[in-house]
């Protein structure tokens, strides 16, 4: 695993098509922008976690219940 240290407004390139930005931080929350091209997937971890149980068990990931609202489309702005 790769650890960087980041401020707010700086930023971590991925593979030349991805940047992840630190936006804010609060407290013990960062806020973090994310872009990347449309056809990359993103979401938050536990979702990602659901999302592939629903699939190893044969339920269907386009199912309300495997939608994650807060997950934005890469490259969406919020």
């Amino acid at each position: 695993m790769l650890v960087l240290t980041r401020r707010a407004g700086e930023s971590v390139m991925i593979d030349g098509t991805v940047e992840i930005k630190v936006l804010r931080i609060r407290g013990n929350q960062v806020h973090l922008g994310i872009e990347a091209p449309s056809e990359t997937q993103i979401h938050r971890h536990e979702v990602w976690v659901r999302l592939q149980e629903q699939e190893e068990s044969g339920s269907a990931p386009g199912s309300e219940r495997a939608r994650d609202a807060t997950t934005a489309p890469a490259g969406a702005h919020s």
